[in-house]
């Protein structure tokens, strides 16, 4: 793939894996280092692997803040009927 088929470099969503580390530290990691691949591929020829190492990092720091959030309600959820 050439720079023109490329097109623009992808954004890396750095900040928004460094958060999803916040919600489920395993998947937001996993997240942060794909995030911080991007670039140094990008630098290196490697557009398309550029590409989905963004789009990987996008999904895991989603899925890291989903998985967060489904954590954060059960256990509410449980403290509050566990009170009763």
């Amino acid at each position: 793939m050439t720079l023109e088929e490329a097109g623009p470099e992808p954004k890396d969503g750095f900040w928004w894996a460094v958060l999803s580390c916040g919600f489920f530290l395993p998947v937001g990691l996993f997240a942060v280092y794909k995030a911080a691949s991007v670039h140094p591929q990008w630098e290196g020829g490697e557009y398309e692997m550029a590409h989905r190492s963004a789009n990987l990092s996008r999904l895991a720091a989603i899925i890291a803040m989903v998985i967060g959030v489904v954590v954060a309600v059960g256990v509410l959820a449980w403290l509050l009927i566990g009170s009763r």
